[in-house]
């Protein structure tokens, strides 16, 4: 796999991306995928976020060119590309608050919901202890602190996923707490993912509408473009 394979390989395919310039950047999962114009560094928590992102560079995993090409697949995306300016930054306390944490031997701790022990089990990682709760608030300032740093003329969001059709209790309780916290430190506007009458409620619920099941967290076209509009209207009246 070479290096420009190894960039494509993202989440459904070729993501479009940028070193120098890119509208904008979001530390979001399967929901900014489809936003046009929006860079989606799906999997990226916020501690790698904090070390390992630098503008204007890419970032590749640690076992990127190690795994089998058909294990590989599972693992998308390899890498991550970060612009050197961007016109909007948007993060969701979701990802972080819904993984376990672990170490590629790179100095540090990587999200993950599910791979996690995927790639334990091919030697590629170790499980770590999570970040403690007196831990969390501060990563959550850094970031902020680091976005000002390296796009200082950049608007600032923070993204909320709808999580009515969630069942896992101490998950969403966890969920529930994290965005609590990233209010309390950031004055961040809100884009609040709304659900409408195309999502399915569940499985059973799917098998009757052509909307496909992928679990509560994704949403269907017309919710999405509902989801868009409200960034667009947050950065078209953003501090005023």
């Amino acid at each position: 796999m070479d290096e420009q394979q190894r960039m494509h390989r993202v989440v459904y395919g070729k993501q479009d991306s940028s070193l120098e310039y890119f509208k904008r950047f979001a530390i979001c999962d399967c929901l900014t995928l489809y936003m046009p114009n929006t860079y989606t560094a799906m999997g990226a928590g916020l501690e790698l976020f904090l070390h390992k992102f630098k503008p204007n560079e890419k970032y590749v995993l640690p076992f990127a060119n190690k795994l089998p090409e058909e294990i590989s697949r599972k693992f998308r995306p390899l890498a991550y590309k970060i612009p050197k300016r961007i016109d909007t930054f948007m993060w969701s306390p979701f990802h972080d608050a819904l993984s376990t944490y672990w170490s590629l031997q790179d100095n540090v701790r990587h999200a993950y919901r599910f791979k996690g022990p995927m790639l334990r089990d091919l030697g590629m990682a170790k499980q770590m202890i999570k970040p403690s709760k007196e831990a969390i608030p501060r990563h959550i300032k850094e970031m902020n602190e680091k976005v000002d740093r390296i796009w200082p003329e950049a608007k600032k969001i923070m993204v909320f996923y709808d999580d009515s059709r969630f069942q896992m209790c101490s998950a969403k309780k966890r969920l529930h707490w994290y965005r609590k916290v990233a209010q309390e430190v950031l004055d961040w506007p809100i884009a609040q993912v709304k659900l409408t009458a195309g999502d399915p409620i569940n499985k059973a619920d799917a098998e009757n509408k052509t909307n496909l099941w992928l679990g509560w967290e994704h949403y269907c076209p017309e919710s999405r473009e509902l989801f868009y509009n409200r960034i667009r209207e947050i950065e078209d009246n953003y501090g005023k």
